[in-house]
């Protein structure tokens, strides 16, 4: 698979003039062309090539409408077609990106068209591990916060732009480790304190794509507890606190990575645990590991 980028940018120089200008912008991922490109505009029945042309060629003369653009390189072993607006009062921008199939055992005078979709709408779903920090004067029993969850989403990207809306789902579970006070009576001491949180959340956020890679993502999350409880072990008996929580588990959440790999972080402004118990940390940060993919449209 060979990935290809495509740039076309239809403009007219004078507001008056009834033909406009096509300058060509062409990337090849991993591809070197061996030759210059063809390229056939058609509208009905009237057709016009132009040969021999490079990146960055303006193509001049072009009478104003709508328009077919047809690239061919490499003798034809492959080609793809588009639709182009010229228009002598606007510049237009046409945004292609797209895949092709290079076959070395095809003839060199094979002109089989293949069919090229743009890539609008993308999956997403991984693991994530995380902690909790603690404040430095917070005086907190909490010692220790881990995370684990996993999660999948799809975003939008808007039309001919590398912004986007998005939203995910994904189960989490969080393991707090306390220190040893009871937290009604200071002179108690414990063997051993840990609060369980496992829930169910849901994000909804803006996002930002280059070249139909993902890079950054920033809005809010809502997470609805299944169950929170605290566990205090004194030898064989234990004792579990449950109904400790509140339903407002809202937090703002920004993400910054590249692709398969992204650095999260996660802040609660309002107390979520109900007293006598220590809240958890309201910051949390960790490492998101994304497996995404993409649906054609």
């Amino acid at each position: 698979m060979k990935y290809l980028i495509v740039i076309l940018l239809a403009l007219s120089f004078n507001a008056n003039s009834q033909t406009g200008s096509l300058i060509c912008q062409i990337y090849f991922d991993d591809y070197e062309p061996s030759e210059n490109l063809t390229v056939l505009l058609t509208a009905g029945q009237d057709f016009i090539y132009f040969y021999d042309v490079q990146d960055g060629d303006t193509l001049t003369g072009i009478e104003q409408g709508e328009y077919q653009v047809t690239f061919y390189c490499c003798d034809s072993s492959f080609m793809y077609k588009q639709p182009i607006s010229i228009d002598g009062n606007a510049i237009n921008t046409l945004y292609y990106n797209g895949y092709v199939t290079m076959h070395s055992d095809r003839p060199r005078n094979d002109t089989t068209s293949y069919h090229y979709e743009d890539e609008r709408v993308f999956v997403n779903g991984g693991m994530q591990f995380g902690r909790g920090i603690r404040e430095l004067e917070d005086p907190s029993h909490v010692q220790q916060n881990y995370q684990i969850g996993v999660f999948g989403g799809v975003d939008f990207l808007l039309k001919k732009s590398p912004f986007g809306m998005g939203y995910t789902m994904g189960l989490e579970y969080n393991r707090i480790i306390l220190d040893k006070i009871d937290f009604i009576d200071p002179t108690i001491y414990h063997q051993r304190q840990r609060m369980t949180y496992f829930n169910f959340s849901a994000s909804y956020f803006a996002t930002i794509y280059i070249h139909h890679k993902k890079i950054m993502d920033f809005g809010l999350s809502y997470h609805i507890p299944l169950r929170a409880k605290v566990v205090q072990v004194n030898g064989n008996q234990k004792t579990y606190n449950k109904n400790i929580h509140n339903f407002n588990d809202l937090r703002l959440f920004a993400q910054v990575g590249f692709m398969w790999g992204f650095v999260f972080a996660e802040y609660r402004t309002v107390q979520f645990i109900k007293a006598p118990f220590d809240d958890l940390p309201k910051l949390n940060i960790g490492m998101r590991f994304n497996f995404p993919s993409s649906i054609y449209n």
